[in-house]
């Protein structure tokens, strides 16, 4: 474990390295001012490209520097802080970030706690334009932060993917979300697993699809569906809509993808 006597040092390789594109310091006990350190290496560093610490602890000083790091930074690709215990003001922070960033193109906040920070992240892919893959997945978000991203998505969003699962999201984020969808033509794959999306909401987004052609990839598994509502709406959405979904991937020897669509199920 580096812990937050051995994350300085690794800070300090940062500023001068010149060839490492790739650092894996998950669950390592670093703490937030182990973070510090780091991202103000990162401020120096142009060739890092994936920095993963799931598992850490980043608190709001942390986040502030990483913030403040992402707005300086050209060449860092993937950041992943999934499990850190970031709060709202820590989203902020790093959405700040966001918007002077133009280099980051996957960014990972599961298992957190962000809950209104959500409507940050929203304003920062208004104005971002390179980020494609955004990980919001479990942070206690509710229909109103969902509001607002879908506003996002609505706009000139450049996200591929965004993950949504298992946040307080109701058939209520729906109508904003079928909305969003009928206007966007960029994002793939949208996951809305284990919420407590109903029949109404789920109806809401099944429709919109009709209006939309690039996603290709819809979880709502795990959501509050009645069995008949979703064998019926499976039916409809393979005779309309054919390969606008497709199953979540399979594991190696679980067998092959369906060619057409069944990605909406309990």
């Amino acid at each position: 474990e580096i812990g937050a006597l051995g994350a300085p040092h690794i800070g300090a390789l940062l500023r001068s390295n010149r060839s490492l594109t790739q650092l894996d310091l998950r669950f390592n006990g670093i703490d937030n001012f182990g973070i510090i350190a780091l991202a103000e290496g990162l401020e120096h560093n142009r060739t890092l490209q994936t920095l993963d610490l799931t598992g850490n602890l980043c608190q709001i000083g942390g986040a502030e520097r990483l913030g403040e790091a992402l707005a300086l930074n050209t060449t860092l690709r993937v950041l992943e802080l999934d499990s850190n215990r970031l709060t709202a003001k820590g989203a902020v922070a790093l959405a700040n970030g966001l918007l002077k960033n133009k280099g980051l193109r996957k960014l990972t906040v599961g298992g957190n706690s962000v809950k209104e920070g959500a409507k940050k992240f929203a304003s920062a892919l208004q104005v971002n334009k390179t980020l494609e893959w955004l990980e919001l997945g479990a942070n206690g978000i509710d229909d109103d932060g969902c509001d607002e991203l879908s506003w996002a998505l609505a706009g000139s969003c450049m996200l591929t993917h965004l993950d949504l699962s298992r946040n307080d999201l109701t058939s209520g984020a729906c109508e904003e979300l079928a909305d969003a969808l009928r206007a966007n033509s960029v994002i793939r794959s949208l996951d809305l697993a284990t919420c407590r999306i109903g029949d109404d909401g789920a109806a809401m987004l099944a429709d919109a699809l009709s209006s939309n052609s690039a996603l290709k990839s819809l979880d709502l598994t795990q959501n509050v569906m009645s069995p008949l509502f979703v064998q019926r709406t499976l039916s409809q959405l393979k005779a309309r809509v054919r390969a606008s979904f497709q199953r979540a991937p399979v594991m190696e020897g679980e067998g092959e993808e369906d060619e057409e669509a069944t990605a909406i199920g309990n």
